[in-house]
């Protein structure tokens, strides 16, 4: 499965999780689980730089970039996409205790992304401005699972958390779909800290609707791109 299938995958979780039948629901939850596995497992024990093979493409995929980044790609993407599923109340069921689990696996997999003395520490700022994108998950997969993840961090992970998302800063964002990322993150940080810088969030909501271009569809910038993206801002705006 290529990385955008499984993105998409991940993020439509949540829709195809509410289905009546209880046999498709079960699918889900399992093709879930397979996805996500490796990464929480291996993250929860510091050991994801050790055992993630990184793979590159030729073009735009080439080079140390995308390789600094993948394992934040890995974290930050998957956790958007579960965080929904996540933020259900642990009950006694087979599925209750599976997502109990995984929150346990989930916020030691965040504590030790955010460490600097782990070995799967993962800075959300520079040399690789792609890092913007996988730290403005990591924010939506905590806004989206606030209730159960957030709370069960301790203290100092939540404060590294906080630097982590202010460190990011540093990266201006083009006026395409990547403005909603810095909102993002900005979002975060005003559910999580009471503050927050605001232009970034008004000036991503200001160019969306600039951006409009009819039928639920905006263009990633002044342009129409015929991809996954426009319908995603679609759900964003």
């Amino acid at each position: 499965m290529n990385r955008t299938a499984l993105f998409l995958c991940l993020l439509l979780f949540p829709i195809f999780a509410f289905s009546k039948s209880d046999g498709d629901r079960e699918y889900w939850v399992k093709t879930m689980i397979k996805m996500v596995e490796p990464i929480y497992t291996n993250l929860s024990r510091n050991t994801l730089r050790k055992n993630m093979p990184v793979e590159t493409r030729d073009g735009l995929n080439t080079g140390n970039d995308r390789k600094e980044v993948t394992h934040l790609e890995a974290l930050g993407r998957s956790f958007a996409g579960i965080a929904p599923w996540l933020n259900l109340p642990v009950d006694e069921t087979e599925e209750g205790k599976l997502r109990a689990e995984y929150i346990d696996l989930v916020v030691k997999s965040l504590t030790n992304a955010v460490d600097p003395e782990s070995p799967d520490y993962m800075p959300f700022d520079r040399p690789y401005n792609q890092k913007l994108v996988d730290a403005a998950y990591v924010a939506e997969g905590l806004l989206r699972s606030k209730d159960q993840i957030w709370p069960r961090l301790d203290t100092i992970t939540q404060q590294r958390l906080v630097k982590e998302f202010k460190a990011s800063r540093c990266f201006k964002a083009p006026d395409k779909n990547w403005l909603m990322f810095s909102a993002t993150i900005e979002t975060a940080l005003l559910e999580f800290t009471g503050e927050c810088n605001m232009k970034p969030i008004h000036y991503a909501l200001q160019k969306h609707k600039e951006w409009y271009k009819g039928d639920g569809w905006y263009g990633d910038g002044r342009r129409l791109h015929m991809d996954y993206y426009p319908k995603f801002r679609s759900i964003l705006v």
